[in-house]
């Protein structure tokens, strides 16, 4: 999920096997655990790698299809920690899990 180009050519193979993609489910998602005053930056960069720029990439990849089709569901789905935050070092993880929840 983390490389465009990569999504975009499981779609291509979807619509080439299949001819046409009715659903995409995005539900990869990380979640490092540690104090933000830790400031492990590259875990967070990973985290939004793969929680928000994949989610997107996703969408991106499907949605011309989808239109193309005049049909289509894209099923995004984001953990309880987007609501509550429940573990001390989560507060990161939290904020992506909420703005990934309300894209759709």
């Amino acid at each position: 999920m983390t490389k465009r180009a990569e999504v975009e050519a499981l779609i291509r193979a979807a619509v080439d096997s299949f001819g046409r993609v009715d659903v995409m489910v995005n539900d990869a998602g990380i979640m490092a655990i540690a104090p933000i005053e830790a400031l492990k930056v590259e875990e967070w960069d990973r985290m939004i790698d793969v929680n928000i720029k994949g989610l997107l990439y996703g969408v991106a990849a499907v949605l011309p299809q989808m239109l193309k089709q005049k049909s289509g569901h894209i099923i995004n789905l984001a953990s309880v920690f987007g609501i509550k935050v429940f573990a001390p070092g989560g507060t990161v993880y939290w904020r992506h899990e909420v703005r990934c929840a309300r894209i759709d």
